[in-house]
């Protein structure tokens, strides 16, 4: 009886073909691999050089940002001193605007304003009336709004002869 193929003598050579085979394209796959991180390496450089430029840039921006934020300071602080001066007139102006309204709104109609003077907390008032009675009556009204009323002056106006009216000069606080 003739002897019997074994198994081995037909899977060692096929095991062989396969593995030179595996390593040959693992060679290819190898060398093709090393060609594309060459490629990578040669575009590295001019990135690596951008990068360097890029932070000297940056370095050199970071310091001119200090520069600014250090003249910044003063300039807020004046600013805030800005900030602070405008509100005060503001303030300033809305009291004044309430001040000439009340003036204004307590005005009899009787009596002609000729003028209204308003400086920081006091105001003059000017104006023309047919008597006496009603300058002080007027006055008498500004008192139940403002803390100090002073009839600075009252003059008599006269046409041919004749008192046709009174100038006064109110001084309010």
């Amino acid at each position: 009886m003739p002897e019997g193929v074994r198994l081995s003598r037909i899977l060692l050579p096929v095991g062989i073909i396969t593995a030179v085979g595996l390593m040959i394209s693992m060679a290819f796959m190898i060398y093709g691999k090393s060609e594309y991180n060459s490629i990578l390496r040669s575009q590295l450089a001019p990135l690596q050089g951008s990068i360097a430029l890029q932070l000297e840039e940056m370095t050199t921006l970071q310091g001119q940002i200090q520069q600014v934020e250090a003249e910044l300071a003063p300039i807020a602080a004046r600013a805030g001193i800005f900030d602070t001066t405008l509100t005060s007139l503001e303030a300033g102006r809305q009291q004044a605007s309430s001040d000439l309204v009340e003036v204004v709104n307590l005005l009899p109609g009787a009596i002609d304003l000729t003028g209204i003077k308003h400086e920081g907390g006091s105001i003059e008032v000017k104006g023309i009336a047919p008597t006496v009675d009603n300058i002080f009556s007027y006055a008498r009204d500004l008192r139940t709004s403002f803390s100090s009323v002073i009839i600075l002056s009252i003059d008599a106006v006269e046409q041919e002869g004749w008192v046709t009216g009174f100038d006064f000069k109110l001084f309010v606080r």
